[in-house]
């Protein structure tokens, strides 16, 4: 094909538009510059630099967005990440503010000071606090500006474990109580209501009033054998000198365990010893017959 049969490309509206000039194909240039107009301050802030945008305008929209979802946050029931450089009472100030921690420890209220729960079997139960570890409870929330609800688990919580260590402590307690005077009574055998009675007796007549009432509250001092023992001791040298003695609490004629027993029988048979029982006898007559019915005792059971 000759030359003048050649198609001519230059032509316009015919083949590739030529290069350069107006036409060409391609993309245009992305605009990156936009960051290097901010202020150096700004241009290393993790927002800016994390922030994928082709130009100023792209750029400019995704942050209009950000500002608004910021803004929609204010006044929300959202809770901010502070900051652990932020001094530990002006988190206390900003938990009392925005989550309703109480501003004084009193101000943390726990019901009737009965909580509900479970015990070591699993069972329901419902217990009553000593107001000594509600106070503790409160004192401790009131440090560490817990909201009323944490306040509340952590108070319901400890309750329960107190309450448990009490229940196995008492458990224990009344175990060891029922080994004790079991071995008590295998020692003394036939005379252990007798030697009971006058420890008894003994414990009643040394010690003040004021003083039982402390020790009545120590049950395992008050039923531990060597405590006992010590009473009954006591107790039988007092009724060997009230058989000596003229106070007639015993029966002088009374020599054996058979004479004692009847004697017993018809002390105990009395309208003076009902008058006893029944805690309408003066003090003087109470205290004359108890002394005579613990010597008697003691001579029916001789240890």
């Amino acid at each position: 094909m000759s030359e003048e049969g050649q198609p001519n490309n230059d032509t316009p509206g015919s083949g590739s538009p030529p290069s350069g000039g107006l036409g060409q194909a391609g993309s245009p240039t992305p605009n990156s510059d936009w960051i290097n107009s901010l202020d150096e301050g700004l241009r290393t802030d993790p927002t800016i630099t994390n922030l994928k945008a082709e130009n100023a305008a792209e750029a400019l929209n995704k942050l209009a967005n950000m500002t608004i979802n910021a803004q929609k946050l204010v006044g929300q029931n959202r809770i901010p990440q502070l900051s652990n450089e932020i001094p530990f009472e002006q988190k206390q100030d900003w938990f009392k503010q925005h989550l309703g921690s109480p501003i004084k420890a009193d101000d943390y209220v726990f019901g009737e000071h009965v909580v509900s729960g479970k015990n070591e079997a699993g069972e329901d139960v419902k217990i009553e606090v000593d107001p000594a570890l509600t106070a503790q409870v409160r004192a401790a929330a009131h440090a560490g500006a817990l909201t009323p609800e944490q306040a509340a688990a952590v108070h319901n919580t400890l309750a329960l474990q107190a309450a448990n260590q009490t229940e196995t402590s008492q458990k224990d307690l009344e175990a060891q109580i029922i080994k004790d005077l079991g071995e008590l009574n295998q020692e003394w055998g036939p005379a252990y209501d007798a030697n009971m009675a006058t420890a008894n007796f003994a414990y009643s007549r040394i010690l003040p009033e004021t003083v039982q009432k402390i020790i009545n509250d120590l049950p395992q001092l008050t039923n531990h054998p060597d405590f006992i023992k010590t009473f009954e001791k006591l107790g039988r040298s007092m009724r060997d000198d009230t058989i000596r003695g003229d106070s007639g609490a015993s029966d002088p004629g009374v020599q054996n365990s058979h004479q004692a027993l009847s004697a017993i029988r018809q002390m105990e048979d009395s309208p003076e010893w009902k008058q006893v029982l029944a805690g309408t006898a003066d003090a003087m007559t109470t205290e004359r017959l108890q002394a005579k019915r613990t010597a008697l005792y003691a001579v029916a059971y001789p240890g």
